[in-house]
């Protein structure tokens, strides 16, 4: 049978007034308008997320299991609740390959109400070979913009570019989209300075009363050059800790309901 049925309009010509819609639909269901397929398909992806939760709870235990790492959670917080600075329009998350960066980051944002549990931000990767152009072409892919040209983008100009650039993060914002950005040495280079043309990007976002982005480096960000950057937040995520592992071990553990002796 239907698990779960979730209507939404595609037309823009038709509202929760129209005749043709069902009563039941109308009294037992927020009906909106969206305007673009791929926050449509976004949306769609959220509930399906919902129902495997629910058709098999262990995927939803994994994707929730998260240990240790307080200290930094803490930090987190602090910074995000920290009425005096700007709200950061990127955050940044440094270490190691494979470590969590991207789970501590979901898990923070969780916690301090800033996304849903099944929510998943979009994603793009960027390698050390790419640059502002690459970015451009990544974002205008994820489909959350109108038409734009972006043929030509080597004769442009950086003013031009960065211009572009932010049509495409005002989009993510009018979406309520958080972007995630695998960066490997493209934003964040290998001596842990961050590129000019992405920090001109920020100071256009200064105001802004969310998060946009978040950046998951390779390389640790040098802090002193933020310190004129206030709405870029950076911080290294480290290794979990031998006491931390043996917990999340022992976590996996008790989800596969599995027992072991001490030998």
């Amino acid at each position: 049978g239907i698990k779960q049925f979730y209507p939404i309009i595609i037309d823009n010509k038709i509202d929760y007034k129209d005749d043709r819609i069902p009563l039941w639909i109308k009294e037992n269901y927020i009906l909106r308008y969206i305007s673009r397929p791929s926050k449509a398909a976004e949306r769609i992806k959220q509930k399906l997320r919902l129902i495997s939760w629910e058709l098999a709870p262990k995927n939803k235990q994994y994707q929730q299991l998260f240990i240790g790492r307080q200290e930094l959670i803490k930090e987190f917080e602090q910074r995000i609740y920290d009425f005096e600075t700007p709200n950061p329009f990127c955050i940044i998350a440094s270490g190691l390959m494979e470590i969590g960066r991207r789970k501590f980051l979901t898990h923070a944002l969780i916690n301090s109400n800033k996304i849903k549990n099944y929510y998943r931000p979009l994603t793009i990767k960027l390698e050390s070979r790419d640059s502002i152009e690459n970015f451009l072409l990544y974002v205008y892919d994820l489909g959350l913009s109108k038409k734009m040209d972006l043929t030509n983008l080597i004769s442009k100009t950086i003013d031009q570019k960065i211009e572009l650039a932010k049509i495409l993060i005002e989009d993510l914002y009018k979406n309520d989209s958080l972007l995630y950005i695998i960066d490997n040495y493209s934003i964040v280079s290998q001596d842990g300075n961050i590129v000019d043309w992405f920090m001109k990007l920020s100071e256009s976002y200064s105001e802004r009363d969310k998060t946009i982005m978040c950046l998951i480096s390779i390389r640790r960000v040098n802090p002193k050059p933020l310190w004129d950057y206030p709405n870029i937040f950076a911080l290294k995520v480290p290794e979990l800790n031998q006491q931390e592992r043996k917990a999340l071990f022992k976590a996996c553990l008790d989800i596969e309901s599995i027992q072991l002796s001490l030998d």
